[in-house]
């Protein structure tokens, strides 16, 4: 096939598998934040009407219940966990995801960003299959299994900056890194508007069942479009293929660098780097924690309904 322009550049298409697996990670990412309220046995469903309403109608801390709520926003959860317990299961995935950040990169760069990204949320869908059963096997385990989904998926947005360097031009990086990106709150509101929906119809395991399951498919078209550089790729264009390699760092480029040592103590002495690592800290402590503890807050707290 190499040799023929095709409708759509390759290098576009390779760039829309990644915004789709940056997606499909990021719906893994928070989809527990919508599960665990219909996951845990919540402090009104053991109570009777009345008792809630009354217990409820004086209260600083939460909203006051109508009848009408009181009948509607009542969870039978599955289990008995306490809030600290919650807590735990929550963040387990962000400690698996952090330590795997630095790697990801690294090993894109080593073995290339096809078998690393791929991979990696196909391990992420895999894991978040076994949830249910880890869950119900003992906290223990269903923490473990976050651990593992978290550092899975910690390699993915690494290995796409990788991606970027082998596949985009200077003039283009800009937008397509925009569009790659628009990925994670595109998962956001993807696992967050349906979480509740499959959680009505078919019960909460059936949102990681269906979330995993979609993660572990991906890997299939990933593999056959996916490659790590335009000099190996079958089905690209001579004519896009000269483009990119003309305006790209190619592999003599990249050997050349590579020989050259990390100026480690550098970075870490340099403040504008911590001043971007600050910023980033700050901008992903709210927006993690909004993701994580908004729907317990709209069941305890607002009374709303999960199918809402």
């Amino acid at each position: 096939y190499r040799g023929k322009s095709t409708c759509i550049p390759v290098r576009f298409v390779i760039v829309f598998m990644c915004f789709i697996g940056i997606s499909l990670q990021y719906t893994m990412k928070v989809l527990l934040s919508v599960a665990i309220v219909a996951m845990v046995k919540s402090e009104s469903s053991n109570t009777t009407e009345s008792q809630l309403l009354e217990s409820d109608i004086d209260s600083d801390d939460v909203c006051p219940v109508s009848e009408t709520t009181a009948s509607t926003s009542k969870q039978e959860g599955e289990f008995d966990w306490s809030e600290d317990v919650q807590g735990y299961a929550l963040s387990a995935y962000y400690y698996g995801y952090i330590a795997t950040q630095l790697l990801g990169g690294r090993l894109s760069d080593v073995f290339g960003a096809k078998y690393v990204l791929g991979p990696g949320v196909f391990i992420a869908g895999a894991v978040t299959v076994l949830g249910p059963v880890a869950a119900r096997i003992h906290i223990g385990a269903f923490i473990a299994s976050r651990v593992i989904v978290g550092a899975a998926s910690g390699v993915v947005i690494p290995s796409t900056q990788i991606v970027f360097t082998r596949w985009t031009v200077p003039s283009e990086l800009m937008f397509i890194g925009g569009i790659v990106m628009g990925g994670a709150p595109l998962g956001i509101v993807i696992s967050m508007t349906l979480s509740g929906v499959i959680a009505n119809i078919g019960g909460w395991p059936m949102i990681f069942y269906f979330f995993g399951g979609i993660s572990i498919f991906f890997i299939i078209p990933w593999l056959f479009i996916a490659y790590d550089s335009p000099d190996i790729h079958p089905r690209i264009s001579e004519a896009e293929q000269k483009y990119i390699l003309s305006n790209t760092v190619n592999e003599n480029k990249l050997n050349s660098l590579k020989s050259h040592p990390v100026p480690w103590f550098e970075i870490l002495a340099s403040w504008p780097m911590w001043v971007h690592v600050m910023m980033g800290v700050g901008n992903t402590w709210v927006n993690y924690t909004l993701m994580s503890d908004l729907p317990t807050y709209l069941t305890e707290v607002l009374h709303y309904n999960i199918k809402d």
